[in-house]
């Protein structure tokens, strides 16, 4: 074997060996936040995990409700028991696709669409969020803001707190996803 072929066939070996098509955040930050007359209603996290899949445009992402965290430790009692039950439903969860997937060897930022199922409060529902996306060769950032209203969800609120609680909650979504290498 020539010198040449040698190379080419490195090449390929290494290239295939740093080529990746799954990323992974575990540390993506949620913040919900809405805002009434009477008060603002504002928590994050960034424990929550995000999955994506670059060649299927596949997103999983998971949520623990409790690790959402509140200014007022009262405000965080009250939306873990009486709204989310969150010992009832500990989680949300997405799962679904981007659309119009974009080429992830090429460093840019993207504005996309993602269709999915959302699954909040044990209800399950269609929904189709904005994105964005920035590529690099070692990290894609992701960024999505978004409204959810409270009763798709099945979460009540009582008459008598209504003015402090919006009927739409915004939803912002940060998440620095790094290769999984195979």
């Amino acid at each position: 074997m020539n010198y040449r072929n040698l190379l080419i066939i490195a090449a390929c070996i290494v290239s295939q060996k740093s080529y990746t098509q799954t990323w992974l955040s575990k540390n993506t930050q949620v913040r919900i936040f809405s805002s009434t007359p009477i008060e603002d209603i504002d928590a994050k996290t960034n424990t929550a995990v995000l999955a994506l899949n670059e060649k299927s445009g596949k997103i999983l992402m998971k949520l623990q409700i409790k690790s959402l965290s509140f200014p007022k430790k009262l405000m965080q009692e009250h939306f873990n028991e009486n709204y989310m039950e969150s010992d009832k439903h500990p989680t949300a969860e997405f799962e679904g696709v981007i659309q119009n997937i974009p080429d992830f060897t090429v460093a840019k930022t993207t504005e996309l669409k993602v269709k999915g199922t959302m699954t909040i409060h044990g209800v399950k529902r269609e929904i189709e969020v904005p994105i964005s996306l920035t590529t690099s060769k070692d990290k894609v950032l992701g960024q999505s803001k978004f409204k959810v209203k409270c009763a798709d969800y099945n979460v009540e609120i009582p008459k008598i707190v209504l003015k402090n609680i919006a009927e739409d909650i915004e939803v912002t979504i940060l998440a620095e996803l790094n290769p999984i290498k195979k």
